[in-house]
This record gives C-alpha cells, structure tokens and sequence, in this order.
C-alpha cells in the first residue's frame, strides 16, 4: 500500500517561530507548546500542534501545496460533513489562503486520534481487522450517501462547476491519451501497453450499462486515509476520521470502491468484510460492479502513473497494479 512512494513536492518546513506566528493570527495571546511534523501523506505537509490558549488542546496544521481551491474545497466538504455527524472527520477550525503569513494555503484542523487503518490490519487482530474493514465500507457507504445533479468537479461551496462524465467515449479518450501520447505509456512495457489498451477497448461499453450517479466521491480513499480506534475493553474497532479530500469530486461511487480494493485480490477476506459493511450501511452496487470499479481505478492509475517518471517507486508499484489487473481478466 504505497509503500516506499516518494512525495510529489518536498515537505513544508516551518521553524517554531512560524508555527506560533500562524497559530497566534488565530488567537493572538495562543502559545504554541509543540509543533511536530507527521510524515503522513505524498504531496501536502502536517503538523502536529500542541497549543495552550489558555487551555490545553491540540490540532492539525495542513500546508497545502496546490491553491486555496483545494483548502476550501475540504472546508465545505467538513462544514456539510459535520453538519450531519454521519462521516466522522476532522473539522477545519481556520482557514488561510491569502499568503499573507505564508506563500501556500493552510488550515487548522481539530486532531484526531487513532491508527491508520493499514496500520490496524498490520498490528492488530483477526477480529479487528474484520471489524475495522467492515466499518471502512460502512464509512464510504455514508460518504456516497451525498449525492449531486451531474458529475464532475467541484467548484465555490461544492457546486460542479467543471461538468466529467466519464462514459465509454471519455473514458477511452483520456486511456489512450496516457497510453500513446502522455508519459505514461512510455513507461510501460510495450506489451502491457498493447494489452491494456486492448482491455479498455474491449471493457469500455460496460460503463454505458448503468447511467453514472454523482455522488461525493473521496477519490483516495484507502488505508491510509481512514483513521481507526480500537477500544481496549472489547477490541471494537471504529472510524475516529476520514482524512484528506484535497482529490474529492462528484462522480462515479466504483472509484472509491476501486481505490480502497486495489491491492486485494478478488474474493479476499479484506474485500468481503469491506463490501458487507458498505452493503449494511445502503451502498448500491450494480452488475458487473468489480470491473467496474478496475476500470475506474485504470483512469487513476494511470493519471498517477503519468507523473512518476522521476519517481522509481511509485513508477514500479503502478506498473504491477496495472498488470495485476490485466491478470483478473486475461
């Protein structure tokens, strides 16, 4: 699970000077106690940030490396979160896009406790992790539950403001973009090249088979993202937060299902329990749901893997995710 992946930009630095300067232009008589970076995350930078103003608490501080779009983006999507309680998250407390005290966009976040939920189904029991990947499907059930007029993505207080409907025609075109004229398909084995263009020739229709529903979709949902507690009395395992929607659009619900099922072979204990949870809690799968959903992860697979000629091992673990799909089907 994106083991050894390199950042897509360097980590923020911040002196403890900024730190408290950032914190005090919330509340100017705060002292900052601690700010630890979290190694967390390949593209924006987290701070661990103990403060006292005057009571103790802690938050996190989110450096963004894209444009204030994307702070306010996660903004509205924890405002309409929150408001509902259903998806548990971690609320945004302040937001900067101006680049007066620092040239990109940051925001204060109330923190979270827990482990990553691929850190529980390394460390943690059987049980738990059946319990854990049963509520991450129940979780990305909820999330699916918000739905949109059409699909595509967001712009000032979620309203779609860029229109994607991603059928066969538009699927097909961005596939042989990457594939023949993008940076993707130089770093791919020729054959594979041919052999997924061929798959996605082939597989495309099943995309017109069911109109598409735009429903709020994560896009990076996976064990990395979704924060888990466990309770010490019984081993119950719960989602503390749903982290990052820095990619979140309205779309396709089978690219979060992809996403969070990539590395897991068909019919795995892991896949089994996710589904059961996302199926309890009222998502929707159509026939065919499995290729559906490798068919949406193709598009962002190779969307990363366009990016990762600088990057061996990102470029090594999208290369066999792609051939491990062709696998299930060829």
């Amino acid at each position: 699970m994106k083991d050894g992946w390199e950042r897509t930009a360097p980590a923020e630095r911040l002196t403890p000077q900024q730190v408290q300067a950032l914190v005090a232009s919330v509340w100017p008589q705060a002292v900052v106690l601690s700010a630890r970076p979290i190694g967390t995350g390949l593209s924006n930078s987290l701070y661990r940030v103990d403060v006292a103003h005057p009571s103790e608490a802690v938050y996190a501080l989110r450096i963004y490396r894209n444009s204030p779009a994307v702070l306010r983006k996660e903004s509205d999507i924890a405002r309409l979160l929150q408001q509902e309680g259903a998806v548990p998250i971690a609320p945004m407390v302040y937001e900067d896009g101006s680049g007066r005290l620092l040239p990109r966009p940051w925001g204060l976040m109330e923190w979270r406790t827990g482990i990553t939920l691929k850190e529980l189904l390394r460390q943690g029991s059987l049980a738990e992790a059946e319990q854990a990947a049963a509520e991450a499907g129940a979780t990305l059930a909820r999330i699916h539950q918000h739905s949109f007029p059409e699909p595509g993505f967001f712009g000032p207080g979620l309203s779609v403001a860029e229109p994607l409907r991603m059928d066969p025609g538009m699927f097909l075109s961005l596939v042989e973009h990457w594939l023949f004229r993008g940076t993707a398909g130089t770093l791919l084995p020729p054959e594979l090249r041919e052999r997924l263009w061929g798959f996605c020739r082939t597989h495309a229709p099943r995309l017109s088979d069911h109109p598409e529903r735009a429903v709020l979709v994560h896009s990076d949902y996976n064990e990395l993202n979704v924060l888990m507690n466990v309770l010490p009395s019984d081993g119950r395992a719960s989602v503390s937060a749903v982290l990052d929607w820095e990619f979140a659009f309205a779309g396709d619900p089978m690219v979060d299902v992809g996403n969070m099922l990539r590395y897991e072979p068909a019919g795995s204990l892991f896949e089994n329990k996710f589904m059961e949870g996302y199926l309890r809690e009222g998502g929707v799968l159509t026939e065919a749901w499995r290729l559906r959903a490798h068919l949406a992860d193709v598009v962002a697979l190779l969307d990363l893997l366009d990016g990762a000629a600088e990057a061996p091992n990102r470029k090594k673990d999208l290369i066999l995710l792609l051939g491990s799909t062709l696998r299930t089907y060829l």
